[in-house]
């Protein structure tokens, strides 16, 4: 966090799925994160196979709900979730291109989001499937992990 203060002028964000340690620093400093850095609330951490599916959803809302007092802001941006599918993503072409073999591996993990209850992140504003490569999601070679827009959007990644 002292490296994201250290270059305001740059965008951060983080995948954890240590969430304790992320709360515990949020209490110790007592809310103060830098406006730069953004988290997402990875899945697979060991609260998914210890707590009940609504405990583990109030803690999803509890790490949604922590925010810097200074800006207003929210701490964690949402949901990055990894599901089992059988392909593998071929990545999103930099030309601007959609790949036939993009579609296809789309539209698997839209079933398995769909099949997992995926509908988001408790709001309307649905999921974003991660083409698996960093700056191939969005234009400019923007990441939408990254990106306060994709707040309350559960973005989900096929793995193989």
């Amino acid at each position: 966090m002292h490296f994201c203060e250290r270059y305001p002028q740059n965008q951060f964000y983080g995948y954890s799925k240590s969430w304790g340690l992320f709360k515990g620093w949020h209490t110790d400093h007592n809310g103060n994160w830098p406006s730069n850095y953004v988290m997402n609330l990875s899945s697979g951490t060991k609260l998914e196979r210890i707590l009940s599916k609504g405990d583990f959803q109030a803690k999803v809302k509890e790490m949604l709900s922590l925010k810097n007092p200074k800006t207003g802001h929210r701490i964690a941006r949402g949901t990055f979730r990894a599901l089992k599918v059988k392909s593998k993503s071929p990545g999103r072409s930099r030309t601007g291109k959609v790949l036939p073999e993009w579609n296809a591996h789309y539209r698997e993990v839209m079933e398995a989001a769909k099949t997992a209850g995926i509908k988001g992140d408790f709001s309307s504003k649905g999921i974003f499937i991660c083409p698996g490569y960093c700056g191939d999601c969005l234009p400019n070679g923007k990441h939408a992990c990254g990106d306060k827009r994709f707040e309350d959007m559960a973005i989900v990644i096929g793995i193989h």
